[in-house]
């Protein structure tokens, strides 16, 4: 499977970062330019002529309004100067969120992982100093005796990349309740406002390993590249293993909601699952062949390895050997346009992933929620493990419904879901 990759053999840098000179115009952080990570067409040109009669709908679900990643940055090198001194020569770094789709298994196998990218975007501003620093909101300069998340952020970033000390500016959109996204995209655009010569994999590298030291879980090396790639309006493919990205468009006629679910994986949890995932490899060197990674287990040896293995071992092996095949149908699906496909394998998704590993019955109480209405616009919906989120699919018309459903059935305020 084709990927253009993240980083290149000239080691430049990527096109969000960018050194601003004493008196340039503040943070010209760009958009992504989509022609660079591959964009693919859809495969159709979404609602007929007809439709527009009908549009009116389309128009009452048009998201919230929410600054571009070029204003973050923007903003961000405006209280960076004025806290730092109008002549400072600066770097800004931005970078989206990027929600998983089917990702969650790359934490425990280098696979490949689907990833929905967000409006809302994070950016950072930085500027060598003598020791770590956030600057905050009041243009103050919070210094070494912060105990706050986004310093010690910062540190593993500079750590991971081997860069000088800088101080920093942090402006998001990302909501809170979407802690795990928001946390890797403000990491990526740390790692290109610090390095903004290093390439784009060394930045996704870095923000990884800065987002697992914060968290104290693991972190899928496709999820800070997939937030690296990410620009509105697309779906990133990625290799786990490689950090390689590919965006594809996705149709007007579709759209996507998250609902936050409250629930935090915590990392005994997590660590569990780690181990669960060792065993079912070490079981398949036992019953077939010798393997380092489930990733070499091929599709169709699964059905063989299920019946030659116990309860414990199954759902491992149908989750994280099977999922890898289901982000390939669903690439197919979405290029072929083919939505009722595309809504089917994100329910068989949910359902292994709650074999897998888990859910409340509150997420359980909402996917059957949404079941229910796939009569009535909705396509499907799927636990998005790493942000604690329902994934919602939807025809326009049906989402805003969809998502006040789901909001619903996990007992949090509908106001907090996410049009996409």
């Amino acid at each position: 499977m084709p990927f253009d990759a993240l980083s290149d053999a000239s080691g430049d840098a990527a096109p969000d970062a960018r050194r601003d000179a004493p008196g340039d115009a503040p943070g010209d952080a760009r958009e992504p330019d989509r022609s660079t990570h591959g964009v693919v067409p859809a495969g159709w040109t979404g609602l007929p002529p007809l439709a527009a009669t009908f549009r009116s709908p389309l128009n009452r679900l048009e998201p919230r309004e929410t600054l571009r990643a070029k204003q973050l940055a923007d903003r961000a090198s405006v209280r960076l100067r004025a806290a730092l001194g109008p002549d400072t020569a600066l770097a800004t770094g931005t970078a989206h969120g990027a929600a998983a789709v089917m990702a969650e298994h790359t934490r425990y196998v280098d696979g490949f992982a689907l990833h929905l990218s967000l409006r809302q975007s994070a950016a950072a501003s930085a500027a060598p100093a003598d020791a770590p620093r956030i600057v905050g909101a009041d243009e103050t300069i919070v210094g070494a005796d912060e105990t706050g998340g986004m310093l010690r952020l910062l540190g593993a970033v500079l750590d991971a990349l081997g860069a000088a000390p800088h101080a920093v500016a942090i402006e998001t959109t990302l909501p809170d309740a979407f802690a795990d996204v928001r946390l890797v995209a403000i990491a990526v655009a740390l790692a290109r406002a610090v390095a903004p010569g290093a390439s784009a994999a060394r930045h996704a590298s870095a923000a990884r390993a800065a987002a697992e030291s914060v968290l104290g879980i693991p972190v899928s090396l496709s999820d800070a590249a997939a937030s690296a790639a990410a620009c509105a309006g697309t779906l990133v493919l990625s290799d786990a293993a490689s950090a390689e990205t590919l965006a594809l468009d996705v149709p007007t006629s579709l759209a996507w909601g998250l609902v936050p679910t409250g629930e935090a994986r915590t990392a005994v949890r997590v660590a569990a699952l780690a181990r669960r995932a060792a065993r079912a490899r070490e079981h398949v060197t036992a019953v077939s062949r010798p393997i380092a990674s489930l990733r070499e287990v091929e599709h169709e040896e699964l059905a063989a390895l299920l019946d030659a293995s116990l309860p414990r071992h199954r759902s491992a092996l149908a989750y994280l050997v099977g999922e890898n095949r289901r982000v390939q149908r669903f690439v197919a699906a979405l290029r072929t346009g083919d939505a009722q496909m595309m809504g089917a394998i994100l329910a068989i998704s949910a359902r292994a992933r709650d074999d897998w590993a888990g859910l409340t019955r509150a997420e359980r109480a909402a996917l059957d929620a949404l079941d229910a209405r796939t009569g009535e616009g909705v396509l499907g919906a799927a636990d998005v493990g790493h942000a604690r989120a329902l994934l919602v699919l939807a025809r326009p018309a049906a989402l805003q419904s969809a998502l006040a459903a789901a909001a619903a059935a996990l007992g949090v305020e509908a106001d907090e879901a996410l049009v996409v």
